[in-house]
């Protein structure tokens, strides 16, 4: 149904304007991969920069200060050099990414009180509709959610560490997965990921027979 879709950033419906395009999209045109470009101090500052500009919050603050404690407490979007890591780190092969989701009982809209619902739902009805928004999004880069399971306490693990939502996705090569970070419609819809999660951690994984 189409109230149960996300709204958008106001002033940001509609496709980009080619014109206001990332950087990453110009170095694509001159044969630069995205992969490549975002491994540069330009590319990262890109994509750090689209995020604080959306959260009016510095690039340090993006993904935490370390220890969870930063200015968006919790770990919501990844840093610059964790983005660097994986790139070095991962073949240019298909992966899969693991994420493990703390979900908000009550949705915080306090950054952008314009994108709250008219009527008030629970974190977890708005991250079923923020999940369920992706499919298209995934399945345009060729990326598919294979898994997906409510979560809780830990079996082996700290007895006050829960997580309400797990979920695989497996990608068709980590420049596949910048395709998806670096999506308008993605980034326009990051207020409304920081409103549902607490909490969140994020593994990309490349398969290997065991040795």
């Amino acid at each position: 149904m189409a109230s149960d879709r996300l709204s958008p950033l106001p002033g940001q419906v509609g496709p980009p304007d080619p014109s206001a395009q990332p950087a990453g999209h110009h170095a694509r045109r001159h044969g630069a991969s995205r992969r490549d470009f975002l491994r540069t101090t330009a590319g990262t500052v890109t994509l750090l920069g689209a995020l604080s500009q959306v959260f009016g919050c510095s690039d340090a603050e993006v993904g935490g200060d370390g220890d969870g404690s930063g200015a968006l407490e919790g770990f919501i979007v990844p840093t610059p050099e964790a983005i660097g890591e994986m790139l070095n780190r991962l073949p240019d092969a298909p992966f899969v990414m693991l994420d493990l989701f703390r979900i908000r009982e009550v949705p915080d809209y306090s950054a952008h009180p314009e994108l709250a619902p008219a009527i008030p739902v629970s974190g977890r009805e708005l991250f079923e509709r923020y999940a369920a928004d992706m499919e298209r999004h995934l399945a345009e880069i060729g990326a598919a959610r294979v898994f997906l399971a409510d979560g809780g306490p830990c079996l082996i693990g700290p007895s006050n560490e829960r997580w309400d939502a797990v979920q695989m996705v497996r990608f068709p090569s980590p420049r596949a997965f910048l395709a998806l970070a670096t999506n308008q419609e993605v980034i326009d819809g990051l207020p409304h990921r920081f409103a549902i999660l607490e909490d969140s951690r994020v593994f990309p994984m490349a398969e290997r027979p065991l040795r």
